[in-house]
């Protein structure tokens, strides 16, 4: 089928099969950029290859999986790239049939998400950052809804400076504790 061997060609997502054994039979560009090995190098290698040491048994329970029939789907996984680098992936493993129903290997549909779980921990750690100042800050600070004006977060020096403990603050709007001339 031209059409799904095209689709499969200009993937960005690494797409290709290996047997029951784990031996790489495809492999389309979209892998050569992920795991930075040609199709020339990695024909006939084994899926090993591509997993950190310390993760090779996580590929025999999922080679083993696919084995009995089932599909191994939305992972998160550590793989390596050629070098040693390691990349997260997002892996969907599917068992392939001969024209008997026999399973014969596997589809593997793997999308490399490193820079995506880098962006999370940098947002993980902004908003660490960003908790730490609004609750050590001296100055008296909130966070309340702009349409209901109910406070969604208080500071300690407002506790200590406005005597209501964070429950109460959090049951009552801005308008209950600043001056009327301030309420505009």
């Amino acid at each position: 089928n031209r059409r799904l061997a095209d689709i499969v060609r200009c993937s960005d997502d690494a797409i290709f099969s290996i047997t029951t054994e784990g031996v790489i039979q495809t492999w389309n560009p979209g892998a050569e950029r992920t795991y930075g090995y040609s199709a020339g190098e990695i024909l006939g290698r084994s899926i090993h290859i591509l997993a950190p040491s310390d993760r090779a048994a996580e590929v025999n329970e999922n080679l083993e999986k696919v084995r009995s029939g089932c599909e191994v789907k939305n992972l998160a996984l550590v793989r390596m790239r050629k070098g040693g680098q390691q990349i997260a992936i997002h892996l969907t493993v599917s068992p392939t049939t001969d024209l008997a129903g026999n399973i014969v290997g596997a589809s593997t549909i793997a999308r490399d998400i490193t820079e995506k779980k880098r962006a999370e921990a940098a947002l993980r750690q902004s908003e660490v950052q960003y908790r730490f100042l609004f609750e050590s800050n001296p100055v008296p600070m909130w966070v309340f809804d702009r349409n209901s004006l109910r406070f969604l977060a208080v500071n300690q020096a407002a506790i200590r400076q406005y005597g209501f403990t964070q429950q109460e603050f959090l049951a009552k709007t801005i308008t209950e504790i600043r001056p009327e001339e301030d309420i505009p």
